[in-house]
């Protein structure tokens, strides 16, 4: 009587089929996050000497989520082919294709509607866990670059990440249509699509310069992840050089993107290897002021540049011309790169010394007796010398 009870139909399959189906969901669901943390130790275990310098935590943190999901449809996959119910085989729509030719007609179930979205979910989380893999190798390599000092290769691995990502949903797409369509026929598709039309396929002609462009700035190198550039008028540090733009993060923290054609096809000024900043600008000497001095103050200012420890040796004050109301001293001086607060705070304690050197020679500077007379003013030129 009791084993009659459990084989007993009810709603078109057995209570048995029912319990097993149930207690497979349920023991997956209990037992998922378990069984991911074994999988992801085995997966370490093989690739720890890869990752040395990588914890098994934070392999775990990326990987486990993910396998746990795709154990889940796994296990659900297994309970729904164990149940064995009519309405599986309920046909959805029937509908005959090439009535000319006399082929059979094409038609689908629930079941094999199900169990095809069961494959194409398992599909999917598989190919999130390759991707996974991928940022988890990225990371590992990222480490071991920096811990050897290298920055040349940190910006060709989110490069490589990125190119791999993409390939590797490129292929979970196409298993994803051959499990609709069928393998012969997205066989055939792909065989019969060339690369130029999968180029044309990409919109491509922006989206293959800037490929190329990414690739020319890795092989050139004219800037690196961390560089401070100059775009025509963007200015900043270099985030991320990606597959199809650059990243640039601006002095105010904005985050400019450029793709990386202009990023070659424009003025690119990398700032970073600049040793020195040259500040230039013209020191004007009231006319009233004896040659003499003018000479002493060009002399001094000379030597406090030549003992300053942070200015270049070039760095140099000279007379150079005659203005409308004041003698021109050209200074030019190459401060050493500093950070931007104390580069401001450098720069104004050598300006403010260079006016202390004038003042104590007796010299004037123009403007702050006598008015400036600028070039271009109309309705004829006064004289305001005194």
């Amino acid at each position: 009587m009791e084993q009659h009870f459990w084989e007993r139909p009810f709603l078109g399959a057995s209570i048995t089929e029912y319990l097993v189906f149930a207690g497979t969901i349920l023991l997956a669901w209990f037992l998922k996050h378990l069984a991911a943390l074994i999988i992801t130790r085995i997966i370490y275990g093989f690739l720890r000497r890869f990752a040395d310098n990588i914890r098994y935590r934070e392999f775990r943190d990326i990987m486990t989520r993910s396998i746990e999901l795709f154990l889940f449809i796994f296990a659900a996959f297994f309970a729904f082919n164990r149940l064995d119910h009519p309405l599986f085989s309920l046909q959805l729509f029937r509908q005959r294709i090439g009535l000319e030719t006399g082929t059979d007609p094409w038609s689908i179930s629930i079941g094999q509607l199900l169990e095809k979205a069961f494959v194409i979910a398992l599909f999917l989380q598989l190919t999130l866990i390759l991707i996974k893999l991928l940022e988890f190798i990225s990371l590992v390599w990222t480490h071991r670059l920096a811990r050897n000092g290298q920055q040349v290769d940190s910006q060709l691995i989110p490069f490589l990440k990125d190119a791999l990502r993409t390939l590797t949903i490129i292929l979970g797409v196409f298993f994803i249509l051959a499990v609709i369509f069928g393998f012969k026929t997205i066989a055939a598709l792909v065989a019969g699509i060339s690369f130029g039309t999968i180029l044309l396929a990409l919109s491509a002609k922006e989206t293959v310069e800037n490929l190329f462009g990414s690739f020319t700035i890795f092989l050139d190198k004219p800037f690196r992840t961390g560089d401070y550039v100059k775009v025509d008028t963007v200015e900043g540090t270099v985030e991320r050089v990606g597959f199809r733009s650059t990243r640039i993060i601006t002095p105010d923290t904005s985050l400019v993107t450029l793709p990386n054609k202009k990023m070659i096809d424009g003025i690119t000024e990398n700032l970073s290897y600049r040793s020195h900043v040259r500040i230039r600008f013209n020191l004007q000497i009231a006319f009233d002021t004896p040659a003499g001095v003018l000479e002493r103050v060009s002399s001094r200012v000379n030597a406090y540049f030549s003992s300053h420890p942070d200015l270049r040796e070039d760095s140099l004050v000279h007379f150079e011309t005659f203005g409308e109301n004041a003698f021109q001293l050209n200074v030019s001086y190459y401060i050493r790169v500093l950070p931007m607060k104390k580069l401001a705070a450098q720069r104004e304690s050598v300006n403010l010394r260079i006016v202390e050197i004038v003042e104590e020679q007796g010299a004037t500077l123009a403007g702050k007796d006598t008015p400036l007379i600028r070039a271009g003013r109309t309705g004829g030129k006064q004289d305001n010398r005194q």
